[in-house]
């Protein structure tokens, strides 16, 4: 299905840079996924939106962590393009990943949602400039992106080693990470998000 839909007569340079830039973001996700539920490493709490501390705020879930492993390895979800890719993709992001906080419950976009967002912007340009003529261009939202998940991997500096690709020894198992695990975070975005709805219409009925 995707084949047919996108069949590059040879490898460009935008797609060997658009293959790199997810498997970056990836990284840096699963990075982010395994801090995310632990305690600050700089000393300082999760902080409330108003704090005034001066550092980027925290949402503070309240949930204990504990691991989960993941195998880094191929899969056939995730694709390029199709309706259960868009499925797929949106499902990652419920509600475009959003927030609310404090008693005007001002939007947030929590970093590991802000990220998979971006790997979801950078699939549509791909299949954006593999369908238009000329010289493929790159829109601001597309940069944005292209920068954060640049500073997002710094910030992160992820030192797991990863196998490379192309090593002619045997690697029996693929690559495994020990991640915090995501579920809570997911079941409180949810929860978060259905308070911010009640809260519209308590609002929009006054």
């Amino acid at each position: 299905m995707i084949g047919a839909a996108l069949r590059p007569a040879e490898p460009t340079g935008l797609w060997s840079l658009c293959i790199c830039l997810v498997i970056l973001a990836k990284i840096s996700c699963i990075a982010y996924v395994q801090r995310f539920l632990r305690p600050s490493d700089i000393g300082y709490p999760p902080v409330s939106p108003s704090s005034g501390s001066g550092l980027s705020p925290v949402w503070d879930i309240g949930a204990k962590p504990h691991t989960v492993l993941m195998s880094s390895e191929e899969t056939i979800h995730y694709q390029l393009e199709g309706d259960e890719a868009e499925m797929e993709w949106a499902a990652l992001t419920p509600g475009d990943g959003m927030i609310y906080l404090g008693p005007d419950h001002r939007q947030f976009s929590p970093s590991v949602f802000h990220q998979l967002r971006c790997l979801d912007i950078f699939r549509h340009e791909i299949i954006r400039t593999h369908k238009q003529d000329g010289a493929p261009s790159q829109t601001a939202l597309s940069r944005h992106c292209l920068n954060y998940l640049r500073q997002t991997a710094l910030c992160r500096s992820d030192m797991t080693l990863l196998n490379l690709v192309g090593d002619p020894r045997t690697h029996p198992y693929p690559d495994t990470y020990e991640c915090s695990d995501w579920e809570p975070l997911y079941k409180e975005l949810k929860k978060n998000q259905e308070s911010h709805r009640q809260w519209l219409e308590s609002h929009s009925a006054s």
